[in-house]
């Protein structure tokens, strides 16, 4: 596997309610260290997608990243098969300009991030941890290159 940018999911995946992550900080330590070009695409029902960057950039996480690309979704679709994610994912796989394949996704949400990952052929991780770890692959999202219960475990895989 020839990895040369990850983009992440923000929400669940490198923070949530309770803050950041834990092993997060380590993990981008790591992916910057290795070379990676980072990026984060995330929707956000609690605040505008300009907050959510805002926000993201004034975190101790925020320096990782060269593009950080987040839109509002309805709170009332939350739980929806919607383009949202993937229109963001779009945008920053056009960025990076590399081939699919050297573009890892990694994020807990197997319907939004593992979806669109397997349906355009970037490899993936699928952090099956906190809120969402009950939502399993199937025909529809596609099954996930890896998965991981802890952001450490990301290291020996990239």
């Amino acid at each position: 596997m020839n990895i040369k940018a990850i983009i992440f999911d923000w929400g669940g995946t490198l923070f949530d309610k309770n803050g950041e992550i834990s092993g997060a900080y380590e993990l981008l330590t790591f992916c910057k260290a290795k070379g990676y070009r980072l990026a984060v695409a995330t929707i956000t029902t609690m605040e505008t997608g300009e907050e959510r960057i805002n926000r993201i950039k004034s975190s101790r996480l925020g320096k990782f990243f060269e593009i950080i690309k987040a839109c509002h979704l309805d709170p009332s679709k939350v739980h929806e098969v919607t383009d949202d994610k993937g229109r963001l994912f779009d945008k920053i796989v056009e960025y990076f300009n590399f081939p699919q394949s050297e573009i890892m996704i990694i994020g807990d949400r197997t319907f939004r991030d593992i979806r669109y990952a397997t349906l355009k052929g970037h490899p993936s991780i699928w952090v099956k941890n906190g809120k969402f770890a009950h939502e399993l692959p199937n025909d529809q999202t596609g099954q996930p290159t890896y998965t991981v219960k802890y952001l450490s475990e990301i290291m020996k895989i990239i």
